[in-house]
């Protein structure tokens, strides 16, 4: 008789297989290309949030395990691949948490030619394999942070801002008001939208723009082109009308980098092979990426990551 606790892993490791079959024929059906790409670089995306795991590749220089195979997805398409996707694993230092790990499997795929919104569609369509939700919310992040938090994020001051967070939380010392918004996101919004729902968040801060195209709305307000979709308050996907302009994603990565020297973290090494292959015409795409562990954990109904993963790791960061 097998022991219950093996069959119980036997169960995880064949419901995972089950999840990959269904994304790879989501992806056959619609004509989109699985790709393979290095998880191991000598560069890494610059993110003044996000850091990386460093590799010692002896004599090499210093390497890095990507946070996201998103560089190496944008140079194949702008070599000619087409529609693509990468499922594997991602690594982010530091990660720690019910919901977090330093290694997990991310879901990455770039459609050529797509709206924001057509990109929004298809990741619900993608979710609803495995998630049975009522209907589908657009929110745009002016409007949720309204509704919940009670401000206007952008016009309010800085003090009123910090008088609700203060209510919520005791923090010794002072934030930007960028954090303070995105800490009261966390805090109100996230946990209090709709539970039935596929939520897509839209029209995020421009602070918040990552390699995501910046527009103007009718009230003025500069936003990010990137949306999340949200289910039961748990970010599941982050997807964005991408980035074209080399020179604009160079003045993006020199403003990361100063933004983590001014919080005493370590600049990052610029990817210019990159750079160079935006140059030559990133076709307009829109991307997004998903947490496929995240989703695994909202489709077996569990609260924390470690119940859905294979083995549990060595570096096992449960804060």
């Amino acid at each position: 008789m097998v022991p219950m606790y093996l069959e119980s892993k036997r169960l995880t490791l064949s419901r995972r297989a089950t999840m990959f079959r269904a994304i790879r024929d989501f992806f056959i059906e619609r004509n989109v290309l699985e790709v393979d790409t290095p998880i191991l670089s000598s560069t890494a995306p610059i993110s003044p949030f996000i850091e990386v795991c460093t590799v010692d590749t002896y004599g090499l220089g210093m390497g890095y395990l990507h946070t996201s195979p998103e560089h190496a997805l944008k140079m194949l398409l702008q070599q000619g691949s087409g529609d693509i996707y990468q499922l594997g694993h991602v690594f982010r230092a530091g990660e720690s948490g019910k919901n977090h790990k330093i290694e997990f499997t991310m879901l990455e795929w770039y459609r050529l030619g797509f709206t924001l919104k057509q990109m929004m569609q298809e990741t619900v369509a993608l979710a609803s394999l495995f998630i049975n939700c009522t209907e589908t919310i657009y929110l745009s992040f002016e409007d949720a942070f309204y509704k919940y938090v009670g401000l206007d994020y952008e016009q309010a001051s800085l003090q009123e801002l910090q008088d609700i967070h203060l209510s919520l939380e005791d923090i010794a010392s002072p934030l930007e008001k960028t954090d303070i918004i995105d800490r009261l996101f966390d805090l109100l919004v996230a946990p209090n939208i709709p539970k039935n729902a596929f939520v897509i968040l839209y029209d995020f801060p421009e602070y918040s723009s990552g390699l995501a195209k910046v527009i103007s709305t009718k009230s003025g307000k500069k936003v990010a082109q990137r949306f999340e979709l949200l289910i039961q308050g748990l970010e599941i996907a982050n997807g964005y009308d991408e980035l074209t302009s080399p020179e604009e994603h160079l003045k993006r990565f020199h403003e990361g980098n100063a933004i983590r020297k001014s919080q005493n973290k370590p600049p990052l090494p610029i990817d210019f092979a990159f750079i160079e292959s935006l140059k030559k015409g990133l076709p307009p795409c829109c991307g997004v990426a998903v947490g496929f562990d995240r989703l695994m954990m909202l489709k077996e109904n569990v609260t924390n990551i470690d119940d859905v993963l294979p083995i549990t790791m060595l570096y096992n960061n449960q804060a």
